[in-house]
């Protein structure tokens, strides 16, 4: 989600109530994404070592955390909890 929009806030309200993990990590309204897309390029070619391409990085490690603890839970055999996401935990 885009950070700091009405839209980002409307989302986040929609996806609570369906108790849906919400990413703590968003990006922010960067000219380099729409610019680097139109040249048929990714953030990272573009500017790899600039903010947009951190925000990105940031969102895979975040992904790559909540599926690692996705897969922790379902390995645990017939145990159930209250699955949290980094976010909820304070991550």
């Amino acid at each position: 989600l885009i950070k700091k929009t009405r839209l980002s806030s409307e989302v986040g309200k929609a996806l609570r109530e369906y108790a849906m993990p919400i990413l703590a990590t968003g990006t922010s309204q960067r000219v380099v994404y729409p610019t680097s897309a139109a040249e048929g390029q990714t953030v990272f070619q573009k500017e790899p070592k600039g903010p947009a391409a951190r925000e990105i990085v940031r969102i895979k490690n975040e992904m790559l955390e909540v599926l690692a603890l996705g897969e922790s839970i379902r390995s645990q055999k017939g145990r159930r909890g209250n699955v949290q996401t980094p976010q909820q935990r304070g991550g």
